[in-house]
């Protein structure tokens, strides 16, 4: 019980910082490293070779700035989230894939013109609940799934992982990115249980 309150305290003391250029809130210190308070779990942005939970997505070293991509916000709406399924009164636009995903997952090396397109693709983009959107951040449905159930994080933001899942896998093909292993298999087993 002392550990768990000392992890709520030391992600409250996180949630003070604005969010970064690496996708989800939480300061980066000097090695590039932060605590993802959404999950209470230490990981860093080096460069291209992001680690998470699926290991290192990469071999090129790239940092990842979001400013390349040259998103233009759609600003926020009443409306119901994509995740969460409920209406939210500020809904915000967010990335089914996220810039930080695509970026270690091949858009590190496209030009410009192809990151700006990328960034402002309305068949990537959704209008997220923000307590949705925070809880996702930059992962893919792997993860999305485990923060969605782990007790750390906001719980119940995703009502339908298979509905995510395909749009995530359709985007991904469009733009030839690659998914990794975790990801792959959540949407194998959502392609599994289509009609069951």
């Amino acid at each position: 019980m002392i550990i768990r309150s000392l992890i709520l305290i030391f992600t409250t003391f996180l949630a003070s910082f604005t969010e970064t250029s690496h996708g989800h809130p939480g300061g980066l210190s000097n090695d590039k490293c932060h605590v993802d308070r959404s999950v209470g779990e230490r990981h860093c942005h080096l460069a291209r070779q992001m680690t998470d939970s699926n290991g290192p997505r990469d071999q090129h070293y790239e940092l990842f700035d979001r400013s390349q991509y040259k998103f233009h916000s759609r600003g926020t709406k009443r409306t119901v989230g994509f995740y969460s399924e409920v209406i939210c009164a500020r809904a915000e636009s967010d990335h089914l894939v996220a810039l930080a995903d695509a970026h270690a997952s091949g858009a590190a090396s496209w030009p410009s013109e192809l990151k700006e397109k990328f960034a402002n693709d309305p068949e990537n983009l959704v209008w997220a609940c923000p307590s949705a959107n925070r809880s996702k951040g930059s992962s893919g449905p792997f993860d999305f799934l485990r923060k969605n159930s782990d007790g750390l994080g906001v719980d119940g933001t995703l009502k339908d992982v298979c509905k995510f899942a395909f749009r995530y896998k359709k985007i991904k093909a469009k733009y030839g990115l690659k998914v990794d292993d975790k990801d792959g298999r959540i949407i194998a087993e959502c392609e599994d249980n289509v009609g069951k």
